[in-house]
């Protein structure tokens, strides 16, 4: 049985005993040089790509979060100044010697705490106004919309192609 095996693959050995020497041809050592250069080229090139994809995100997403610590900052300053306001009406109030004293001491205390509250409604108010006011992609026609951040221009992003269709 081994003899006959041995026979069946004899094709086999020589074929392999041949193929060692066997010369690739210069076209085709050069088309296989030149086809992994064009793609170590796409390769940078779509990496420089996601790059700039990358930073106009990454300076999206760093705009975002300062301005929202910045409203939280304004959010923990105002509850701060009110429970300042509260303690010190209660202070107020505390040294009110009569009935009469201590209404127009709280009355003085609420007339100022609205004050308060209407300044920083038309502070949000005015906020709001200047982040919607320059928005030139209008949502439903709130006021409210999308600015632009940053932009990629699509020819950065693309990768060369071989293709021939024409974009439109």
């Amino acid at each position: 049985m081994t003899t006959e095996t041995n026979t069946a693959f004899e094709g086999f050995k020589d074929a392999f005993k041949n193929i060692q020497n066997l010369e690739v041809p210069e076209a085709a050592r050069e088309f296989v040089k030149k086809t992994a250069n064009t793609a170590k080229d796409r390769a940078a090139e779509v990496f420089a790509g996601s790059e700039r994809v990358t930073a106009a995100v990454e300076n999206a997403v760093t705009e975002s979060v300062t301005e929202a610590g910045k409203i939280s900052r304004n959010i923990q300053q105002a509850i701060y100044e009110d429970a300042e306001a509260f303690f010190s009406g209660i202070d107020k109030l505390a040294s009110a010697k009569s009935v009469s004293e201590a209404v127009e001491i709280q009355s003085s205390l609420l007339r100022a705490r609205g004050e308060v509250f209407v300044s920083r409604a038309k502070a949000t108010a005015d906020y709001f106004g200047k982040l919607a006011a320059n928005e030139p992609f209008d949502e439903e026609n709130t006021g409210w919309g999308w600015h632009l951040v940053s932009k990629v221009d699509t020819a950065q992003a693309m990768v060369s192609t071989t293709c021939k269709m024409a974009r439109p």
